[in-house]
């Protein structure tokens, strides 16, 4: 029993043994300081609607993997597609080192903005993201694009903030009573004041009369 779980440590170890002992360590450092260099560029194809990545400066010992699938270099080179629009890529370099990934890519494909210079986004170019875009992160379609430009043509419509907008008509409405004040208050306040007297006049001389005096 003893034997048999010494063997089973031995073949456990074995793998991880000859990992170690076949890794070239400055041939992985070189190989680093290439993977650094390497550099891509994006391509769309307007006929299938996709997208093509095309790596530059890989070393012919080295390799790429994406999605389970190995991508060897020609001519120092390697074009992967084809990708879909709004994919999040993720793409390894690896080399003959045998020491593990030399490099990694992120990269999240655009979509197609259908509607850039269409009859729906005239007059909307530098005016609304969907339409002065021919590549968006999210994908544009009609009922979104028919949303933006109504809430658009909403905000031209109310013209201003409604906050705004009540402030302004509560002047109006001071500057009304202020101007009402200014013409007649005088008036108001001598017809006031002449009621008072002729009331405090009629008033004396009905008391008089009435206790005959």
């Amino acid at each position: 029993m003893k034997k048999l779980k010494f063997l089973l440590i031995i073949m456990l170890c074995i793998p991880f043994v000859v990992n170690a002992a076949t890794c070239n360590k400055d041939k992985y450092k070189k190989n680093l300081e290439i993977a650094e260099g390497i550099t891509y560029n994006n391509d769309f194809s307007t006929g299938k609607k996709t997208w093509a990545i095309t790596f530059y400066g890989i070393s012919n010992n080295m390799y790429l993997v994406y999605n389970n699938k190995t991508y060897k270099p020609v001519n120092h080179s390697v074009t992967i597609s084809p990708v879909s629009q709004g994919s999040k890529v993720t793409i390894e370099v690896l080399g003959d080192d045998n020491c593990g990934v030399l490099n990694y890519f992120f990269i999240e494909e655009k979509y197609l903005n259908e509607f850039y210079g269409s009859a729906m986004c005239e007059g909307y170019e530098d005016k609304l993201t969907a339409c002065n875009s021919e590549f968006t992160k999210n994908k544009i379609t009609k009922e979104y694009l028919e949303k933006v430009i109504y809430n658009y043509n909403n905000a031209i419509i109310t013209d201003g903030d409604p906050k705004e907008e009540e402030s302004n008509t509560t002047y109006n409405s001071f500057a009304k009573i202020k101007e009402f004040l200014l013409n007649w208050g005088v008036k108001i306040l001598l017809l006031v004041f002449t009621t008072l007297v002729s009331i405090s006049f009629y008033d004396s001389k009905f008391r008089k009369i009435k206790h005959r005096i």
